[in-house]
């Protein structure tokens, strides 16, 4: 009976035993339960936390816009004016337009090309370019980081086109053929850019200038060619022409040097998609639609790229070029005026056996019998002052003639200036027989 009983005690205290045990664990998960609960409320990644961020960025997401309708109204106003195409507005316009629509803001020249503009309830601070209408900010008078910009995360030409955003850093993506190309940091795919190397994929920087990729999968081939003129094939006397000139300027050799390793390392490089123009202040642009940069020597001597003594106070085309990347603030980019090894390379992009294109191109680039139409059905009377206008075939209207794997004015009635030399006292002009003077931009990735 004891032994019974003995048993039986064992086995209730057994019991209650398990009871606390239980109790207490259940305890114990309510407490992490509810821990867990007040983190994903609370923490930095919590509930509370994303629900005041989507709606921080749902308030700028409708700053910008009332920002961009009210910028957009302003040019629309003008252009119906019979106001230039390029205008910029200014501080006070901007200002009395916001104020039309309600929006509670002050806007103030913040420098000769900018405006800020803060909206008075949010004290949310945006820059505005003058120029373009970009937005950029906000900031705010607390001081707080600007909300950092989303940029792209595609692997491939075709989603990186979708989700137009630029690239934070240098990154290679695929075509739809599983061949790479390296976008520079700051830049995004085009939205208008083909979807494979094959016909052209169009890069376009934070200022809108816009290049185009030349694949040269072969070293071997990327050479100066004995090229066309009106269908006829070019002699081409190596003993008088030199890429690049010995006794040019003093960084010449390296810098061909330099622009042949970077084309080797990444199969390729970047070209200008239209002829260099400027802006309303001068500075150099490759944008559809800008004023073309027009008569401009390649430098004040042969083995002078600086000075301008010689050139009535013009800067060369040289100078411009190189200066160009750090002027637009790139990152492991390096800019210099085309050479003449890359403008064959392009002529075999667009025409690779030198049949069609390369051979003849009297119906296609900027000749007297294209033309192109205005909105209104006009012809245009002087094609040559603007980039990047859609030269119609005048046999065949429905064709574009002076655009080649989305690259511009390649060929044509007009002159461009190359790196290449004909000693002693030449530089090489492609292209082209009329003497307007002007010049291509290339860009190449000398960090990857």
């Amino acid at each position: 009976m004891i032994k019974k009983t003995t048993l039986r005690k064992s086995k209730k205290e057994t019991n209650k035993g398990i009871t606390l045990i239980a109790l207490v664990i259940t305890i114990i998960v309510l407490l992490i339960l509810a821990a867990v609960s007040i983190a994903t409320l609370t923490g930095e990644n919590g509930i509370l936390k994303k629900a005041d961020t989507a709606k921080n960025q749902t308030t700028e997401a409708e700053e910008k816009e009332q920002i961009n309708l009210a910028y957009t109204t302003i040019v629309a106003d003008k252009l119906h004016n019979n106001e230039r195409k390029d205008v910029i507005i200014s501080a006070d316009e901007l200002q009395k337009e916001l104020t039309n629509q309600n929006v509670n803001t002050t806007a103030t020249d913040k420098d000769s090309k900018q405006i800020e503009v803060t909206f008075n309830t949010t004290n949310n601070k945006y820059t505005i370019e003058k120029e373009t209408g970009k937005i950029t900010g906000p900031t705010n008078s607390g001081g707080q980081t600007p909300t950092e910009p989303e940029y792209n995360t595609a692997t491939t030409v075709k989603d990186a086109i979708t989700q137009d955003k630029p690239f934070k850093e240098q990154t290679p993506i695929a075509d739809s053929s599983n061949k790479t190309i390296t976008i520079p940091a700051d830049f995004k795919i085009a939205s208008d850019s083909a979807e494979t190397l094959a016909e052209g994929v169009v890069i376009e920087d934070l200022n809108q200038n816009q290049f185009v990729w030349v694949p040269v999968e072969n070293m071997a081939n990327f050479k100066r060619e004995a090229g066309y003129s009106n269908g006829s094939q070019q002699s081409y006397d190596l003993t008088r022409y030199a890429e690049p000139y010995a006794s040019g300027y003093s960084t010449e050799t390296n810098e061909y040097n330099a622009m042949k390793k970077s084309v080797e390392d990444n199969h390729g490089f970047y070209i200008g998609r239209f002829e260099a123009g400027k802006d309303s202040n001068g500075n150099v642009v490759v944008k559809k639609g800008a004023d073309v940069y027009n008569n401009v020597p390649w430098g004040n001597t042969m083995n002078d790229i600086e000075g301008t003594s010689n050139t009535g106070g013009k800067v060369g085309a040289v100078k411009l070029s190189k200066e160009f990347a750090s002027k637009n603030n790139y990152t492991g980019v390096t800019s210099t005026l085309c050479y003449s090894v890359q403008w064959d390379a392009i002529l075999k992009f667009i025409d690779s056996d030198y049949t069609g294109f390369a051979k003849d191109s009297s119906q296609q680039g900027w000749h007297s019998d294209n033309y192109r139409k205005t909105d209104t059905g006009n012809i245009e009377t002087n094609p040559n002052s603007i980039t990047g206008l859609d030269l119609i075939y005048t046999n065949k209207p429905n064709e574009i003639a002076n655009k080649q794997k989305n690259i511009y004015d390649i060929a044509g009635n007009v002159w461009e200036w190359t790196m290449e030399s004909e000693t002693p006292n030449y530089r090489v002009y492609r292209g082209g027989t009329v003497r307007i003077r002007r010049f291509l931009l290339f860009s190449f990735q000398s960090h990857c």
